[in-house]
């Protein structure tokens, strides 16, 4: 009676697995986007690298847009600039302030963080 069920159980899966089409919300080219914050390492002042060759300013932004939203953060201010140094083809990035408004003359924003840093490019990280 076993062997029974088994089989008509396994006839029943492999029926309904022939022409099922996935359709996700994933973008390929989301993948490369996704994974540049991890090409720029943050660093102080004092522990950058001595060949590191400075690429340019950023600035990293952080919106709660409604009250109701999630507010806004040091982390994804500091993330949104890891990606603009990455977009310089940096690989190192000193955060030099994050600010922090309230009632912003930016009408899309209820709170903005932003974060001001400097890029750099080092031969050091790049091995």
């Amino acid at each position: 009676m076993n062997k029974i069920l088994v089989i008509v159980l396994s006839v029943l899966v492999t029926a309904c697995a022939g022409d099922y089409d996935v359709s996700t919300n994933l973008d390929p080219q989301n993948f490369k986007n996704y994974f540049k914050p991890s090409e720029v390492v943050v660093y102080s002042e004092q522990t950058l690298p001595e060949n590191a060759k400075r690429a340019g300013a950023v600035s990293g932004l952080s919106c709660q847009a409604t009250p109701h939203d999630v507010p806004a953060s040091n982390a994804d201010a500091r993330t949104d600039a890891r990606i603009k140094s990455a977009n310089l083809g940096a690989n190192a990035l000193i955060i030099d302030v994050c600010e922090t408004e309230s009632d912003t003359r930016e009408p899309q924003c209820v709170e903005l963080i932003t974060c001001y840093g400097r890029a750099f490019v080092s031969q050091t990280l790049a091995q």
